[in-house]
């Protein structure tokens, strides 16, 4: 069964756009898939269209240059036909910026839609050099809510909040925390197949995007990291201290944690202040883009086990949720001095909504004493509190306390509803 992507409806929509289209984001996310579906969608309705993949060696001479190329689509849809071009793994070509830029500005009859991982080469230098010609979308390994309509068959596709409300079940939620959600995972058929499809998807990370693109050869270091940064999610992380770990000096761990960041293997968010006389300012907490990537770099690929990490992959989980939000909010964390922690703040303009994490199935409306701390000080309209069942609401002063089951947040607009 093919696993429907939320993104396609709006990538097809801009295939009607002047405008490269770019699709970026993780190895292996299922970009490839994409793009051969809006091809067929294409060709279905008579459009001349052309696919290449660079992965490929004969397709990587045909865009050795922009004459060769042009030479090959007039050989394939005819000269000055219109068609769509398609551009897989755009990232291997060390100009894609300035190729792209060239084809762009020869005003041709022809629409490029290209791909790639998530090198720094693509995701900046090309972008960047084709301000206002490009536009870019970026696809994550399949999110909580593309996971649980396609284990459901899509019976439930357009109900799924009342679904889980009605059946209170936490095996899918269970199975997702564990295994993640890189499609060619959640299509293998045993945990064991899960477990070498994560362990293929890793090697190719490593040997393609750091050790070819970005030229990282001290993978070991990389691994050393990873490791540390799974057993940390929701952390403080002390630069110094992992610099230790690892045996890499400190502007060698910024660079290889940027380089994680840049080709989506990890996020960080940094803290929100107001007064840094008494907040913590400088420490970031990362967090995994895939759960399931981070159990295999932890050697937890079991989701029987829902006790070993279940806390700190719910809270990575619920990033991935408030990440997800329509209006793509800011999120930060709260520390101070005196070790009062808020999990997440999250921020839309001016407004700011505190939101605790709670692995549980609450009971009750008790908050933390930090919770409390973070509300008096800042008097928000709305604070939240995430759990895995409960709902409920209550007054702090003029805020209103929302407890929430997790699914709740599978509605992308959300956060719009609250103030």
């Amino acid at each position: 069964m093919l696993v429907k992507r939320d993104i396609y409806n709006k990538l097809n929509s801009h295939l009607s756009k002047k405008e490269i289209l770019i699709i970026t984001g993780p190895r292996q996310s299922g970009k490839t898939t994409l793009m051969k579906e809006l091809q067929k969608s294409l060709t279905v309705t008579g459009q001349k269209t052309v696919y290449l993949n660079l992965d490929i060696e004969t397709d990587f001479r045909i865009c050795a240059s922009q004459q060769n190329l042009l030479d090959y689509i007039s050989l394939e849809i005819g000269n000055n036909a219109k068609g769509y071009i398609f551009i897989d793994e755009i990232q291997i070509k060390s100009n894609a910026g300035s190729f792209l830029k060239g084809l762009y500005d020869m005003d041709l009859n022809l629409k490029f839609i290209v791909s790639g991982s998530g090198s720094v080469e693509l995701k900046e230098r090309v972008s960047e050099g084709l301000a206002g010609r490009s536009k870019l979308f970026s696809l994550s390994t399949l999110s909580l809510s593309e996971f649980l309509n396609f284990e459901l068959n899509y019976k439930y596709e357009k109900k799924l909040t009342e679904y889980l409300q009605t059946f209170v079940d936490s095996s899918y939620l269970n199975k997702y925390m564990y295994l993640g959600g890189y499609p060619k995972v959640v299509l293998s058929e045993t945990v064991s197949e899960k477990s070498d499809s994560l362990d293929s998807i890793f090697s190719s990370y490593i040997d393609k995007d750091l050790k070819q693109l970005l030229g990282v050869q001290n993978t070991d270091a990389i691994l050393t990291l990873l490791t540390f940064l799974s057993v940390r999610i929701g952390k403080l992380v002390n630069y110094s201290e992992i610099s230790k770990v690892a045996n890499i000096s400190f502007e060698t761990l910024k660079q290889y944690l940027y380089y994680m960041e840049k080709t989506f293997m990890l996020s960080s968010i940094k803290p929100y202040f107001t007064n840094p006389e008494s907040e913590l300012t400088k420490n970031p907490i990362y967090y995994f883009n895939d759960l399931g990537m981070r159990n295999y770099i932890y050697n937890r690929i079991s989701y029987y086990d829902e006790i070993i990490s279940g806390s700190m992959l719910f809270q990575n989980l619920i990033f991935l949720l408030l990440s997800n939000q329509g209006n793509k909010p800011k999120i930060n964390y709260w520390r101070t001095k005196d070790k009062a922690e808020v999990d997440f703040v999250v921020s839309i303009g001016s407004i700011i909504t505190p939101v605790e994490v709670k692995y549980s199935d609450l009971t009750d409306t008790t908050v933390s004493r930090s919770f409390t701390s973070f509300i008096n000080k800042y008097s928000p309209n709305v604070a939240i509190v995430v759990n895995k069942s409960f709902s409920a609401e209550r007054k702090i002063g003029l805020t209103k306390v929302l407890f929430i089951p997790y699914y709740k947040l599978l509605d992308i607009n959300f956060f719009d509803n609250l103030n």
